[in-house]
This record gives structure tokens, C-alpha cells and sequence, in this order.
């Protein structure tokens, strides 16, 4: 069984993929941020001045959130599970 790189392991899941990587990187961004950080709370409009720092339209981060909002999880376990299945037959 071989378990060389992260496609070994997991997938992103279909719907996570199908999201521009710049969307991603700016929830990423603001996920780090909120950890780290109170200029949400300083600045109540931080978030849309981000998007637009990020280039990307309040429509665009809308739909990617819809879209998140419908995941359980953004990452699936199926190339693993196949291999540990097939090791067990």
C-alpha cells in the first residue's frame, strides 16, 4: 500500500475543488485572521475591504459560502478507504 503523497490519503470533496483558489485562500486569510487577530471586531467592514483586496466580488464569495454550506467535510477519505478494503479482501 503505498501512501507516498496527499492523493494517496484523501480527495478534496468535488463541490470544495469546483471553488476558484483564490476564494480559498482568502477564507483561508480570514480564518487566520479571526484566530489571530481583532480588526473584525475594530473594523466591522474588514471583511468586504479584504475581498476587494483578494480582487474578488461579494457575489462570488457568496456563492462560494452556499457552497460550503452543504459540505460535511472539504476533504473525503476514499482513495484510503479503497486501499485499506482491498489490503483486508
Amino acid at each position: 500500500m503505498s501512501l507516498q503523497q496527499n492523493r494517496d490519503m484523501f480527495n478534496e470533496d468535488p463541490v470544495y475543488a469546483s471553488i476558484p483558489g483564490r476564494i480559498k485562500d482568502f477564507f483561508l486569510f480570514e480564518g487566520a485572521r479571526a484566530a489571530f487577530d481583532v480588526v473584525g471586531l475594530v473594523v466591522p467592514f474588514a471583511f468586504l475591504v479584504d475581498l476587494a483586496l483578494f480582487g474578488i466580488e461579494v457575489k462570488d464569495a457568496q456563492d462560494a459560502i452556499d457552497q460550503l454550506k452543504s459540505l460535511k467535510s472539504i476533504y473525503n477519505l476514499d482513495p484510503i478507504r479503497q486501499k485499506l478494503t482491498f489490503s483486508l479482501s
